[in-house]
Protein backbone atom coordinates (compact mmCIF):
# COMPACT_ATOMS: atom_id res chain seq x y z
CA UNK A 1 0.00 0.00 0.00
CA UNK A 2 2.81 2.41 0.86
CA UNK A 3 4.49 1.59 -2.46
CA UNK A 4 1.27 2.33 -4.35
CA UNK A 5 0.95 5.70 -2.63
CA UNK A 6 4.59 6.59 -3.31
CA UNK A 7 4.19 5.57 -6.95
CA UNK A 8 1.18 7.87 -7.34
CA UNK A 9 2.45 10.83 -5.32
CA UNK A 10 6.07 10.94 -6.47
CA UNK A 11 5.91 9.46 -9.97
CA UNK A 12 8.17 6.54 -9.07
CA UNK A 13 7.76 2.83 -9.70
CA UNK A 14 8.13 0.55 -6.71
CA UNK A 15 7.26 -3.15 -6.84
CA UNK A 16 6.83 -5.51 -3.89
CA UNK A 17 8.18 -9.08 -3.94
CA UNK A 18 6.97 -11.42 -1.18
CA UNK A 19 9.05 -14.62 -0.89
CA UNK A 20 8.06 -17.82 0.87
CA UNK A 21 10.29 -19.27 3.63
CA UNK A 22 13.93 -18.78 2.64
CA UNK A 23 16.96 -20.88 3.55
CA UNK A 24 20.55 -21.19 2.45
CA UNK A 25 24.07 -19.94 3.12
CA UNK A 26 24.43 -17.27 5.82
CA UNK A 27 21.18 -18.40 7.43
CA UNK A 28 20.62 -18.33 11.18
CA UNK A 29 21.21 -21.93 12.26
CA UNK A 30 20.66 -21.19 15.96
CA UNK A 31 18.64 -23.81 17.79
CA UNK A 32 16.97 -21.05 19.81
CA UNK A 33 16.40 -18.25 17.29
CA UNK A 34 16.72 -19.80 13.83
CA UNK A 35 13.76 -20.30 11.53
CA UNK A 36 12.28 -23.77 11.21
CA UNK A 37 14.38 -25.32 8.42
CA UNK A 38 17.87 -24.13 9.47
CA UNK A 39 17.22 -24.83 13.17
CA UNK A 40 15.97 -28.36 12.42
CA UNK A 41 18.94 -28.95 10.12
CA UNK A 42 21.26 -28.00 12.99
CA UNK A 43 19.32 -30.11 15.50
CA UNK A 44 19.44 -33.16 13.23
CA UNK A 45 23.17 -32.59 12.62
CA UNK A 46 23.70 -32.65 16.39
CA UNK A 47 21.59 -35.81 16.67
CA UNK A 48 23.84 -37.53 14.13
CA UNK A 49 27.01 -36.30 15.88
CA UNK A 50 25.68 -37.54 19.24
CA UNK A 51 24.38 -40.86 17.83
CA UNK A 52 20.91 -39.97 19.09
CA UNK A 53 18.41 -42.70 18.23
CA UNK A 54 15.52 -40.29 17.67
CA UNK A 55 14.66 -36.75 16.70
CA UNK A 56 11.44 -35.14 17.87
CA UNK A 57 9.09 -33.49 15.40
CA UNK A 58 6.70 -30.91 16.82
CA UNK A 59 3.06 -31.86 16.26
CA UNK A 60 2.05 -34.60 13.85
CA UNK A 61 4.29 -33.39 11.01
CA UNK A 62 1.49 -33.00 8.48
CA UNK A 63 1.65 -29.20 8.26
CA UNK A 64 2.86 -28.12 4.83
CA UNK A 65 5.34 -25.38 4.06
CA UNK A 66 7.01 -23.94 1.00
CA UNK A 67 10.74 -23.20 0.94
CA UNK A 68 12.96 -21.33 -1.50
CA UNK A 69 16.75 -21.45 -1.63
CA UNK A 70 17.97 -17.89 -0.98
CA UNK A 71 20.32 -17.79 -4.02
CA UNK A 72 17.27 -18.62 -6.17
CA UNK A 73 15.53 -15.55 -4.75
CA UNK A 74 18.61 -13.52 -5.73
CA UNK A 75 18.26 -14.97 -9.24
CA UNK A 76 14.62 -13.90 -9.30
CA UNK A 77 15.52 -10.37 -8.21
CA UNK A 78 17.93 -10.11 -11.17
CA UNK A 79 15.17 -11.47 -13.42
CA UNK A 80 12.74 -8.93 -11.93
CA UNK A 81 15.08 -6.04 -12.68
CA UNK A 82 15.36 -7.15 -16.30
CA UNK A 83 11.57 -7.58 -16.54
CA UNK A 84 10.49 -4.75 -14.24
CA UNK A 85 7.65 -3.38 -16.36
CA UNK A 86 6.04 -6.83 -16.66
CA UNK A 87 5.87 -7.29 -12.87
CA UNK A 88 2.62 -6.63 -11.04
CA UNK A 89 2.72 -4.16 -8.14
CA UNK A 90 2.80 -7.00 -5.60
CA UNK A 91 3.75 -10.60 -6.25
CA UNK A 92 4.74 -13.78 -4.44
CA UNK A 93 7.91 -15.72 -5.20
CA UNK A 94 8.39 -19.34 -4.22
CA UNK A 95 9.36 -22.83 -5.24
CA UNK A 96 5.83 -24.12 -5.79
CA UNK A 97 6.81 -27.21 -3.79
CA UNK A 98 4.51 -27.91 -0.85
CA UNK A 99 6.26 -30.14 1.63
CA UNK A 100 5.03 -31.62 4.90
CA UNK A 101 7.20 -31.21 7.97
CA UNK A 102 7.56 -35.02 8.00
CA UNK A 103 8.84 -35.06 4.40
CA UNK A 104 11.23 -32.19 5.17
CA UNK A 105 12.73 -34.22 8.03
CA UNK A 106 13.19 -37.22 5.72
CA UNK A 107 14.98 -35.08 3.12
CA UNK A 108 17.26 -33.68 5.83
CA UNK A 109 18.02 -37.13 7.22
CA UNK A 110 19.10 -38.26 3.76
CA UNK A 111 21.39 -35.23 3.30
CA UNK A 112 22.90 -35.52 6.78
CA UNK A 113 23.13 -39.30 6.83
CA UNK A 114 20.97 -39.53 9.95
CA UNK A 115 19.46 -42.99 10.36
CA UNK A 116 17.57 -42.56 13.64
CA UNK A 117 13.84 -42.54 14.16
CA UNK A 118 11.38 -39.65 14.25
CA UNK A 119 9.03 -39.20 17.17
CA UNK A 120 6.09 -36.78 17.15
CA UNK A 121 5.47 -34.58 20.18
CA UNK A 122 1.74 -33.95 19.92
CA UNK A 123 1.86 -31.55 22.87
CA UNK A 124 3.80 -29.06 20.72
CA UNK A 125 2.06 -26.65 18.35
CA UNK A 126 1.63 -27.57 14.70
CA UNK A 127 1.10 -24.04 13.40
CA UNK A 128 -0.98 -23.35 10.32
CA UNK A 129 -1.66 -26.55 8.40
CA UNK A 130 -0.75 -25.01 5.07
CA UNK A 131 1.47 -22.03 4.34
CA UNK A 132 2.10 -21.98 0.62
CA UNK A 133 1.92 -19.11 -1.85
CA UNK A 134 -0.16 -18.33 -4.92
CA UNK A 135 2.49 -18.21 -7.67
CA UNK A 136 0.33 -17.34 -10.68
CA UNK A 137 2.23 -14.11 -11.41
CA UNK A 138 5.60 -15.84 -11.10
CA UNK A 139 4.48 -18.62 -13.43
CA UNK A 140 3.05 -16.16 -15.98
CA UNK A 141 6.45 -14.43 -16.10
CA UNK A 142 8.12 -17.76 -16.88
CA UNK A 143 10.52 -17.81 -13.92
CA UNK A 144 11.16 -20.86 -11.76
CA UNK A 145 13.88 -21.73 -9.23
CA UNK A 146 17.01 -23.34 -10.63
CA UNK A 147 18.01 -25.35 -7.54
CA UNK A 148 16.19 -28.57 -6.63
CA UNK A 149 15.20 -28.77 -2.96
CA UNK A 150 17.51 -31.72 -2.21
CA UNK A 151 20.47 -29.96 -3.84
CA UNK A 152 19.69 -26.75 -1.95
CA UNK A 153 19.60 -28.70 1.32
CA UNK A 154 22.99 -30.26 0.54
CA UNK A 155 24.54 -26.87 -0.23
CA UNK A 156 23.01 -25.37 2.92
CA UNK A 157 24.16 -28.28 5.07
CA UNK A 158 27.71 -28.03 3.69
CA UNK A 159 27.73 -24.31 4.50
CA UNK A 160 26.34 -24.90 8.00
CA UNK A 161 28.94 -27.57 8.80
CA UNK A 162 31.78 -25.29 7.68
CA UNK A 163 30.37 -22.38 9.69
CA UNK A 164 30.15 -24.53 12.84
CA UNK A 165 33.81 -25.58 12.65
Amino acid sequence: RACEMANEQHNVSFKTILPCNLFGPYDNFSLETGHMLPAILHRMHQAKQNDDVQVTIWGDGTAKREFLYAPDLADFICFAIDNFEALPGVMNVGSGLEMSVNAMHKHMAKVIGYSGEFQHDLSKPVGRLRRCLDLRHQESLGWSPKTAFQDALELTYDYMRRSLE
